[in-house]
């Protein structure tokens, strides 16, 4: 059994005289503006550790999602988890069960939270503090840090040609043809020349809409006849 000390910072509790090593670490992450990305903070402990509260300091170009903090599979049914704001950018978070009850494993994420990346590209430091561990009895356990960062990227954008043509030929005009964001909502309007009517549209020799006036979701390039 560990010898048991009184902790300085926390009088009212006792400090376990541990030479195992507990450490929390956060890795590193990347993502795109405006991307809500699930961060990971690991538990690597050879103590029992029971109860956790720790600090994850927050740069401005990242804000927390609130509400989204989760126990992973470490944790009992009994286990519970608060999270709060803190200090403007910090995000507190505690764990505890009741009755008390270990965490289980030795090795892995304990909590996941997620995080929106409003902010400008480049690299910043996710750093985590205030940690309290403690076991089954309530002693304080030793415990170490590691941080890490999350990494801002522009968005990838990609772009689809919506091709277009009018059979026969001198029937009509086509207006909406051209370069779209994929996703975007594209409209082709078929309008066709005096003593011509307009049927449908078609791709690949498949009809895929009757209506002059035709939209679709662009997620591929596409080429259609209107006919």
């Amino acid at each position: 059994l560990p010898l048991l000390g009184i902790s300085k910072e926390y009088p009212y509790m006792y400090f376990a005289i541990s030479n195992n090593t507990n450490t929390l670490s956060i890795g590193n992450y990347n993502g795109e503006q405006g991307e809500i990305l699930t961060i990971g903070v690991n538990l690597s402990n050879e103590d029992v550790v029971s109860c956790l509260q720790f600090d994850v300091a927050l740069p401005e170009s990242v804000s927390y999602v609130e509400g989204s903090a989760m126990l992973t599979d470490r944790k009992t049914q009994k286990h519970q988890l608060l999270s709060s704001i803190v200090e403007g950018s910090k995000v507190r978070f505690l764990s505890y069960s009741m009755p008390v009850m270990p965490f289980l494993g030795n090795e892995g994420d304990i909590i996941t939270f997620q995080v929106a990346l409003n902010g400008e590209v480049g690299t910043y430091p996710l750093a985590i503090d205030n940690v309290i561990l403690s076991d089954h009895l309530g002693n304080l356990i030793p415990s170490s840090t590691v941080g890490g960062s999350v990494t801002i990227e522009e968005p990838i954008i990609i772009y689809y040609d919506i091709t277009a043509t009018v059979n026969p030929i001198d029937a009509g005009i086509i207006e909406g043809a051209g370069e779209y964001v994929a996703s975007l909502e594209a409209t082709l309007i078929a309008t066709a020349n005096e003593g011509y009517v307009f049927v449908n549209w078609t791709e690949d020799g498949e009809e895929v809409s009757t209506n002059a006036a035709y939209s679709f979701e662009v997620v591929t390039d596409r080429t259609l006849v209107a006919n």
